[in-house]
Order: C-alpha cells, then sequence, then structure tokens
C-alpha cells in the first residue's frame, strides 16, 4: 500500500522517470505495472506535430482487473512549448495513440524545466449497451495532474494512496481517481466553512455596529469581496507575478500570500495594515517600476493590474481586524475543521487554465468562482440564479455557434457535402479535413465579427463558454492554414469585439468579469494593466431597461 506523503514528496520533486516508477507506480499499482525499458512508440508524430513534440517513448504498461490496460508513455516536448498548456498538435498526437488501447497514461516533460511536468490519463469514452461496452463517436477525454517542485500535489497523492488501497482496479476506478469533481465539491465545502468563520467573527464583534451599522447582507457581501479578492491573487500568484525580482517577472514567488502574511507579523492586524496596501495602494495604482515594500523592507514588484477588482468601495476604508488563526493555524494548518484561510487554499493546486469537458486539469481553476458565488447569492433561487454544468454550457454553446456559421455559410459546399456537416464537424470535433484554406479564412473572419450578449450573465458561464469555442477554433484554423498565432492577441480582440453581457446582481458582473481577465492573464507573458470590462459587462435589468438605478428609454424601431 502507498504511503500519501510520501507519494506528495516523490511528486514534488524535479522529473525522472526511475524514480516517479520506483516511488509512485510501483507502490500503487503492485504487481499490475509492468515497466520495461524505454523504446519509441510505433506512431511518429507527423512533421507539423514535431513543431510541439520531440521524442515519444512506451516505458511500460498497467494491466487492469476488467481485462483493460493502460499503455505507459513519456512525451519529450520541444523546448519552446510551455507544460501547463495543451496545445492542438500534442492533442491530435495524444488522441492516435488511443488507437494501440483503450487508454493511455502520458508524462508530459519540458527539457528546459523538469521541476514542472504534467501526468495526463486519457481514455475512451464508452457507454454499456446490450451487446456489452461500445465506444462513443467523441473526443477521448483528458484528465490532467500538474505536477513538480512548486505544485501542491495533495490533491494527486490522496488519489494515488485510494487507488493503492483498492483491492480491484478498472477503468472506472481510475477514471474517478482523475477526475476533477471530487476536489470540486472538497473545495468548495470547505471554503463555505471559511466564509461562515469570517461572517461569524464580524458578527460576533463591535464592528457588527460600528462599521456595518447592524446590516448582516453587507457583513456577508463584504466577506464575499474580501475572499475573493484573496482567491484571485492565488491565480496571479500561480502565474508568477507576485513578488518578482524585476518587471521582467520570471522569478515571482509562487506562496507570495502567505510569506507576505508572516512578514507582516502574523497577527491580527494583517488585513487592516497589509492586505489593504496590497489590494488599494499596490494593484490599483501605478508605481514607478511596480515597486512594492514587504514588511521587512526588501523591495519586490507587484503590478499595477487595474480592472475595477481592486477600486476601494464602501467598507474599504473602515478599520476592521481578523483574528489571526482566520488567515493562519501555526498549530494546526493541514486539519480542515481548524486550519486557516490562506492554508486552506495552499493545499490545493490552482491553474489560471479553464478547462473544456474533454481536458480537465485537476486543480482549482477560474471556473470555480463561479460555483463560488452562484452558491453563496441571497436568495439565488428567486433570482433564478443556478449553477450550470460544464457540459450544458458546451453543448449550447457549440450549437450557438455552429448554428451561427451554418447560417452565414450555407451557400457555400465542401468537397461534395453540404456545408453544415463541415461546420459541425469543425465545432464539435475539431476537425478541418473537409474544409479548404480559403472557407477556414472565411470562418475566421466570421468569428471575428460575431456579437454576444448575455442578458443574465452570472457569473459569466455561457459567454466565457463561448469565449474558448471561438479562440480554439481560430487556433485550430491557424495552425491548418500556417497563420501566425498570436494567443494573447486573439484573446483580447474577442473580449472586446465579440462578448457582452448584463446582470442585475452587482456581484454576478464582478465575477463575470473577474474570469475573462484571469482569461487574458493564461497568455500574457508579463503583466500589463487589465482592461477596462465596465462598458462590456454591466450591472442592469435586461427586462425593463434599466442600467444600474436608471430606467433608460430605448426606440425599439
Amino acid at each position: 500500500m502507498a504511503n500519501q506523503a510520501q507519494i506528495k514528496k516523490a511528486l514534488q520533486q524535479a522529473y525522472d522517470l526511475s524514480l516517479f516508477a520506483k516511488n509512485v507506480l510501483n507502490p500503487v499499482f503492485g504487481n499490475a505495472f509492468d515497466m520495461r525499458s524505454s523504446i519509441p512508440a510505433s506512431i511518429e508524430p507527423t512533421q507539423t506535430e514535431k513543431k510541439s513534440i520531440d521524442k515519444v517513448f512506451i516505458y511500460g504498461k498497467i494491466n487492469l482487473d476488467d481485462g483493460t490496460e493502460i499503455i505507459c508513455y513519456e512525451i519529450h516536448l520541444q523546448p519552446k512549448v510551455k507544460i501547463e498548456q495543451s496545445k492542438i498538435a500534442i492533442q491530435r498526437y495524444a488522441r492516435k495513440l488511443l488507437t494501440s488501447g483503450q487508454s493511455a497514461l502520458i508524462n508530459f516533460v519540458s527539457p528546459n524545466n523538469k521541476n514542472l511536468w504534467r501526468l495526463t490519463f486519457i481514455a475512451k469514452d464508452s457507454i454499456i449497451t446490450e451487446k456489452g461496452i461500445t465506444e462513443k463517436a467523441t473526443n477521448a477525454k483528458r484528465y490532467t495532474y500538474l505536477l513538480g517542485t512548486y505544485e501542491s500535489c495533495k490533491t494527486a497523492a490522496e488519489r494515488f494512496e485510494l487507488l493503492s488501497e483498492d483491492t480491484s482496479l478498472t477503468m472506472e476506478i481510475i477514471t474517478k481517481a482523475f477526475s476533477v469533481e471530487k476536489l470540486s465539491k472538497a473545495f468548495f465545502d470547505e471554503y463555505l466553512q471559511h466564509y461562515n468563520k469570517f461572517v461569524e467573527h464580524i458578527a460576533k464583534s463591535n464592528f457588527r455596529i460600528s462599521v456595518f451599522n447592524a446590516d448582516d447582507k453587507a457583513i456577508r457581501d463584504f466577506t464575499k469581496k474580501l475572499l475573493g479578492r484573496i482567491v484571485f491573487l492565488y491565480f496571479v500568484q500561480k502565474k508568477g507575478w507576485l513578488g518578482a525580482s524585476d518587471t521582467d517577472y520570471k522569478d515571482g514567488l509562487q506562496n507570495f500570500i502567505m510569506q507576505y502574511y508572516e512578514l507582516a507579523g502574523a497577527n491580527d492586524t494583517f488585513y487592516n495594515n497589509h492586505l489593504k496596501i496590497l489590494f488599494f495602494e499596490t494593484l490599483n495604482k501605478e508605481r514607478i517600476e511596480d515597486n512594492f515594500e514587504m514588511p521587512n523592507g526588501k523591495i519586490l514588484k507587484i503590478p499595477f493590474l487595474n480592472g475595477g477588482l481592486f477600486d476601494k468601495e464602501k467598507y474599504d476604508d473602515k478599520i476592521l481586524t481578523f483574528k489571526a488563526d482566520l488567515f493562519h493555524n501555526v498549530l494546526n494548518e493541514e486539519d480542515p475543521k481548524y486550519r486557516g484561510f490562506l492554508d486552506f487554499l495552499n493545499a490545493y493546486n490552482f491553474t489560471i487554465y479553464e478547462d473544456s469537458p474533454d481536458e480537465e486539469i485537476v486543480a482549482v481553476d477560474p471556473e470555480m468562482l463561479g460555483h463560488i458565488f452562484e452558491n453563496l447569492l441571497e436568495d439565488n433561487k428567486d433570482k433564478g440564479a443556478y449553477y450550470t454544468p460544464k457540459e450544458i454550457v458546451h453543448y449550447m454553446c457549440q450549437e450557438s455557434l455552429s448554428e451561427y456559421l451554418k447560417t452565414k455559410l450555407k451557400d457555400l459546399q465542401s468537397s461534395g457535402k453540404h456545408i453544415e456537416a463541415s461546420i459541425t464537424s469543425l465545432v464539435k470535433q475539431k476537425e478541418t479535413t473537409d474544409l479548404p484554406n480559403e472557407q477556414l479564412q472565411a470562418i475566421d473572419k466570421l468569428l471575428d465579427k460575431v456579437k454576444i450578449c448575455d442578458p443574465a450573465i452570472g457569473s459569466g458561464a455561457f459567454p466565457m463558454g463561448l469565449l474558448k469555442e471561438i479562440y480554439n477554433i481560430k487556433e485550430l484554423i491557424a495552425y491548418d492554414t500556417g497563420a501566425k498565432w498570436k494567443p494573447d492577441e486573439v484573446k483580447e480582440n474577442i473580449i472586446q469585439e465579440s462578448i457582452y453581457g448584463v446582470d442585475i446582481e452587482k456581484g454576478a458582473v464582478d465575477i463575470a468579469r473577474l474570469r475573462f481577465w484571469l482569461s487574458l492573464v493564461v497568455d500574457e507573458k508579463k503583466p500589463k494593466a487589465l482592461p477596462n470590462l465596465d462598458y462590456k459587462i454591466v450591472v442592469g435589468n435586461s427586462l425593463i431597461s434599466k442600467l444600474e438605478d436608471e430606467v433608460i428609454e430605448i426606440n425599439w424601431s
């Protein structure tokens, strides 16, 4: 049986195949894991795929009790490919590997940085029919853990330990171990505990009267915003943009928030004397050379992010203190019942890549912000606010985009077949086989012109889904036509030119804007001021033409 602490320690090392096999795969899978001398994979990457993939090896296999086997691959990426991102070429090649079997376990490694690597499990979707198990005609689903020196690896270690305890290993059990649903529930359940602790602290203190004038809803709204700002900084911290030594932002501190807390004295004044400075005098203010003075006097770099998230609101100038152990419980930082909010966040991997249903990184992603908001929204049922599962969002976005493109291109033909089938294949399967370059370029231009408005945007699920769909199709078109690909420019252009939204709830608008900002941060090499989305995603009532508190007369003709 594998030990969780030992697995976690092994996963947090720089990548080494023999040590990974010895310290993780052997203890977890026992005799089911058969390691062999590495041999080149039989499926050679194409010339185009070789721009992203250098070498591919098979180093073993795992024989499951239900008769299926998992082939173990090691893929060495080209030096310039980012390990965190899943490029079109890598996705296509990984899908081809499944022609050799039902599933694959793949170690993706970059030659330039072995301190970060990704472990991906790919399985063919299947359904049980009267005739037995039948494969679905869909893309294989990919489940990924980001591992290495700067990653928490806690969830991965937990899941591997549980696998080692199973007396019978099947495809279903392996898939559950790599799924994100359990992580999402555990994260939200504990987040709710911390939210309630902060609310209770204020409600039982003198601040309830002196600051909030006994307005309990104001206390809850303030707490939502405070914790939301801290979680946002965990995403930015993950990017390496907090506490860098210079404005190249290549060496930001991966645990900046906790270091800042400890240097600030780890006491009850952390929020009032230090977090407020970080929020309102740093992230929301342009400074010479992005200079920020740490509590110990050291000068580090913190970017000016703008965007509105750190604008001062009604209670942000008020003096408030919080018990130190609400942030960090030095005596018990592991137990979910007693640890502080920062201890809780430190226990999870964060990623700023929002997943599609075909690709899940087992980490906290920006979509979780929407899940938190919609579950904490006051009277959410009365206001029609519900969390929409990712699969439903994905389906509706693809259907809408398909209809838009089919309508615009209905007179075109493709390889003797009506354009509609080719559009469906492009949008849903991300296949371009039936579309010549001129039609792909026409589609690319149509995607530049599309306008999307969500009249009840909530936390941004549907516009965010459409952003991802448009972005993925444009990347695919650039890949197949040989066009130059500039991801940061493409994504910003989609947000600025195509996406609009309205919601009656200010908190919803805050979260929706936040997710779009984070989607831009993903592709930026260096920080820059976030675009102002005040006129793109607004507070208003779509039913009565009301923008914030002002009713607008519209001449609908």
